[in-house]
């Protein structure tokens, strides 16, 4: 199989890679495929998937509970302590 690989890697990396010949120690239903262009034939001779999906699950955004956000300053409650001075100057 390394062989198949290897040579439909040179058909993807040379700009003449159609004109590439093809390699003799191929397997004859790999070889069948590529000269047929047959994609799905490839992938069953050299054991691939027939289907191959890539899927993203991206959550709802959910609105941050305001228990947890941070406070400011001027949010502060009326009895909170005030900040320590010496932090400020």
């Amino acid at each position: 199989m390394t062989n198949a690989l290897d040579y439909l890697e040179s058909l993807a990396l040379s700009p003449a890679g159609a004109d590439a010949a093809m390699p003799a120690g191929l397997p004859s239903g790999v070889r069948q495929a590529i000269e047929a262009r047959d994609a799905a034939a490839l992938a069953r001779a050299l054991g691939g998937r027939a289907f191959m999906a890539c899927s993203i699950y991206a959550p709802e955004r959910e609105e941050p509970d305001p228990e947890e956000q941070p406070v400011t300053p001027d949010e502060l409650p009326d009895d909170a302590p005030a900040e320590r001075q010496s932090d400020v100057a």
